[in-house]
C-alpha cells in the first residue's frame, strides 16, 4: 500500500513531507527513498542499539522460505487471536510496533482483511521478512503498509490510528515514556493501545532475575548490542502514568498453554499457585490494555 502523503512526517523535523517520486521533507532537506513496498523512515540520528536490531531477531533465510520460521511463532499467532484480535474489531487503521516477522499482523488481517495494517519495525531485516511472509498468504497488500520506524519518533502524523498493538517490544526502547508518548500522539481518541507480552518483577526480585534468570538473554544483548530491560511493577505503571496514558489496567498472564521453554513452564506452574494479591509481590508476564481519552 502506498501511504499517503497527510499521513507521514518526517521523523527529524515532524513536518510534513512531499510525495514526488521519493518523499522529501522540505524544511530539512532529507529524501526517504521506498525500497520496493517499503518504507524507510527512521531518523537521522539512531542510538547504536537501535541500529543493532537490524540482525537480532530474523533469520534472512525466512525471505524465501516464510514457512522455516518456528514453530512457536505459530503458538504466538493463536495466542494473538485469543488476548488481541476481539479488542480490534471495526479497527480502520491499525498499526503494529515492532513486528519482527510479522505474525500478529498477519493474523489480524487474516481476521479483518477490510482493515488498513501498518506493519512496522525499527528493523529492515524484519520488514522484509513480514512482507514475504503477506505475500506467502495472499494477502492485500493495497491495504497493506511496511513503513521502517523508530517508536520514539514516529514517521505520522497526529490523531491517525485506532488502534496500535506491541509484542515484547517496549523494553527495547531507550526511553519507554518517550515511545508512549509517541503512540498518544498518533492514535486517535478513544484509540486502543495493546502492550502484550512484557514482565514486571517485585524490586527485590528485579535484581535476580536479570542477573540470573535471564542471564543468557542479558548476555546475548550485551553481544549484539541490543537494548534489554527489565521493570518492576512500579516502574510499569510509573511509565503509562508519565506517558499520558491514564485509563490503562495491568494483566497478569497465567497462561499455561502457551509457553515455550522448560524453564518458562516451570515459572508458569509456580505463579498459578501464587494468589492474585501477592503476584506483585513476586513478577509475572504482564499485558497492557490502555485507552487515549
Amino acid at each position: 500500500m502506498k501511504i499517503p502523503n497527510n499521513e507521514l512526517i518526517c521523523p527529524d523535523c515532524y513536518k510534513s513531507l512531499n510525495i514526488t517520486n521519493n518523499l522529501f521533507c522540505k524544511y530539512c532537506n532529507r529524501r526517504f527513498i521506498p525500497i520496493g513496498e517499503i518504507y524507510p523512515l527512521l531518523p537521522s540520528n539512531l542510538e547504536e542499539s537501535k541500529l543493532a536490531e537490524n540482525d537480532a531477531h530474523v533469520d534472512m533465510e525466512w525471505i524465501k522460505k516464510p514457512w522455516k520460521i518456528p514453530a512457536f511463532k505459530y503458538l504466538d499467532c493463536l495466542h494473538h487471536e485469543e488476548d488481541i484480535i476481539p479488542l480490534l474489531k471495526s479497527k480502520e487503521r491499525i498499526l503494529e510496533i515492532g513486528s519482527s516477522c510479522g505474525w500478529a499482523s498477519l493474523n489480524t488481517k487474516l481476521c479483518y482483511p477490510d482493515s488498513k495494517i501498518y506493519v512496522s519495525d525499527i528493523s529492515l531485516n524484519s520488514l522484509f521478512v513480514s512482507l514475504s511472509l503477506f505475500k506467502y498468504f495472499k494477502m492485500d497488500m493495497e491495504t497493506s503498509a511496511f513503513p521502517q520506524a523508530d517508536m520514539e519518533n514516529l514517521p505520522f502524523c497526529d490523531n491517525l490510528f485506532n488502534a496500535v498493538y506491541l509484542w515484547s517490544t517496549i523494553h527495547h526502547a531507550v526511553d519507554p515514556i518517550k515511545a508512549l508518548k509517541e503512540i498518544n500522539r498518533v492514535v486517535k481518541k478513544d484509540a486502543v493501545l495493546i502492550v502484550h507480552g512484557e514482565s514486571a518483577f517485585s524490586k527485590p526480585l528485579k535484581y535476580i532475575v536479570e542477573n540470573i534468570y535471564f542471564r543468557s538473554e542479558k548476555k546475548r544483548a550485551k553481544q549484539l548490542g541490543i537494548n534489554e530491560k527489565k521493570f518492576t511493577f512500579k516502574e510499569w505503571k510509573e511509565i503509562f502514568q508519565k506517558s499520558n496514558f491514564h485509563d490503562f489496567e495491568m494483566i497478569h498472564d497465567r497462561d499455561l498453554k502457551f509457553v515455550k521453554t522448560f524453564k518458562q513452564k516451570l515459572s508458569y506452574k509456580i505463579i498459578n499457585h501464587i494468589p492474585d494479591n501477592f503476584i506483585d509481590k513476586i513478577g509475572c508476564a504482564i499485558h497492557f490494555i490502555a485507552r487515549k481519552h
